[in-house]
């Protein structure tokens, strides 16, 4: 099957980082799985970074990262 066109703001597939160790994603679903977190968790703190620091709540922070 072709690959999938994600909308431009689709947070499915987008790299994430996580502030506190600086390790890096391809998606906030496999960062979840890391961690042992809902991937929305991930996803949440990710969105709310630009608006201040969210944490979630074990205390990790993540920000997205451009894909490069």
């Amino acid at each position: 099957a072709p690959a999938q066109i994600l909308p431009d703001g689709d947070t499915r597939n987008k790299p994430v980082r996580c502030l506190n160790d600086g390790n890096i994603y391809t998606s906030a679903v496999e960062a979840g799985h890391h961690y042992r977190l809902k991937g929305r968790h991930v996803a949440n703190a990710a969105s709310a970074t630009a608006k201040g620091v969210y944490r979630t709540h074990h205390g990790l922070r993540f920000e997205y990262v451009r894909k490069q």
